[in-house]
């Protein structure tokens, strides 16, 4: 492939790629004005390291180019690569990892480079806080999370050793459909179906209820299947901030059925992709279940 005819490139954008070979570099604020995304490759990238929490570019590439319409070349990936690392503030964004002289594509839970992640960490359970408070602990705090993290990523690297990954669908990926999709749908459904609430108070539940969702499935990925207790618990965290209303016991239990469903449909990071149900379905040991006690804080107390 002729990347530079392909792409239509000037001799400027060339000479940047011969410049900053590796995505781990960091072409300036005014090289970066030459420099565009490919949003597709954004997209899988996003949607591998949700389901599998790592995987190594070399494999990403690879994955993408068996299915993808068009196959890109290594520069395409790097550039996108370097507009992920441009933009920061979004929960899914995957960053970059160098290991044994290999790069991988990461979650941002997974990187313990605390200076320049956007969110506060505490047990796994993070907020869009772009600071932490400064105190006679910060530094010991921040070591703490440096081996939590260190810890986790140990884990799911052993266990993609173990299991092969599984590979997405290009067509759910392009729409935005995971294997939790519809049982996520069904708990919205039963929370939010309510023809009395107002289109200004629906809409507000609606992007509350996505917040900690994506929170909570992403807190199961890097953790492992929670406890029938924590189940509960998140079942209750989620009505008292959706729908104080419905807080009553009936719900509670209703609410933790349905989201116990999401859980075990949701990928496993140590796993390499796959949720509870595969795992059983395949007759694989259970999943650990975390020790760590989760936190998730709604938008306001952010």
């Amino acid at each position: 492939m002729n990347v530079a005819a392909d792409n239509r490139w000037p001799s400027s954008h060339i000479a940047l790629h011969a410049r900053y070979q590796n995505p781990q570099d960091a072409p300036s604020n005014r090289e970066f004005r030459e420099l565009t995304a490919n949003q597709e490759v954004w997209r899988f990238a996003r949607a591998y390291t949700d389901a599998c929490g790592i995987i190594s570019l070399e494999k990403f590439v690879e994955l993408y180019n068996s299915c993808a319409p068009e196959p890109v070349s290594i520069f395409e990936v790097n550039e996108t690569i370097w507009k992920i690392k441009e933009e920061s503030g979004r929960i899914d964004n995957p960053c970059i990892l160098s290991k044994d002289g290999e790069l991988y594509l990461i979650a941002p839970e997974l990187d313990d480079t605390v200076e320049n992640n956007p969110y506060y960490y505490d047990d796994y359970g993070y907020s869009y806080r772009r600071y932490e408070r400064h105190s006679e602990y910060t530094q010991e705090m921040r070591s703490l999370r440096e081996r939590r993290v260190q810890s986790r990523r140990a884990a799911i690297f052993t266990g993609h050793k173990q299991h092969p990954i599984e590979k997405l669908d290009y067509e759910d990926i392009v729409c935005g459909y995971a294997s939790y999709t519809q049982s996520v749908n069904n708990l919205k459904l039963y929370i939010l179906n309510d023809s009395k609430l107002g289109a200004a108070s629906l809409h507000a539940r609606e992007d509350e209820f996505d917040f900690i969702m994506a929170k909570l499935l992403r807190s199961i990925g890097l953790n492992g299947m929670p406890t029938a207790q924590q189940t509960t618990e998140d079942a209750e965290f989620l009505l008292i901030v959706v729908r104080p209303d419905f807080y009553k016991q009936a719900e509670i239990n209703k609410v933790s059925k349905l989201l116990a469903i999401v859980y075990e449909n949701t990928p496993l990071w140590e796993f390499n992709g796959r949720s509870y149900t595969e795992l059983k379905s395949e007759k694989t040991l259970e999943p650990p279940v975390p020790t760590l006690q989760r936190t998730v804080q709604p938008k306001q107390a952010a």
